[in-house]
């Protein structure tokens, strides 16, 4: 699930867009192995000159949205991401501490690394 979501964000960021929307609520899952976001590039288009002096700060956004989506899948709860540490010390006892890397990564907790960037992310 999570390498379709950063497959399509990485196809988004390709684009020059951004999603805005990577919520459980605007990913739907259509069977064969395909997901469809909803609502993606909506602010682009809405707000285009804003997009142009974003840029890159909206694409990390996104990188932290999609950090808070796998912690909440991790935990199963919506709530995870309103304390972060509680839920990344819950992902340490049950997952690999790859996991719990990564997701610092994303979430820009992990001080010896800068914001990554979907490319870093797909590897």
């Amino acid at each position: 699930y999570q390498r379709r979501v950063r497959a399509a964000l990485k196809a988004i960021h390709g684009q020059g867009l951004t999603c805005h929307m990577i919520l459980p609520s605007k990913i739907l899952e259509t069977g064969k192995n395909r997901i469809r976001i909803n609502c993606v590039g909506m602010e682009d288009t809405l707000f285009a000159t804003n997009h142009m002096r974003k840029g890159q700060g909206s694409q990390k956004e996104d990188i932290i949205l999609l950090g808070k989506l796998i912690l909440s899948l991790a935990c199963n709860s919506k709530h995870a991401t309103k304390n972060v540490a509680q839920s990344l010390d819950l992902v340490a006892r049950c997952y690999s501490s790859d996991l719990k890397d990564f997701l610092e990564t994303l979430l820009g907790k992990n001080t010896m690394s800068l914001y990554p960037t979907i490319d870093d992310v797909c590897k």
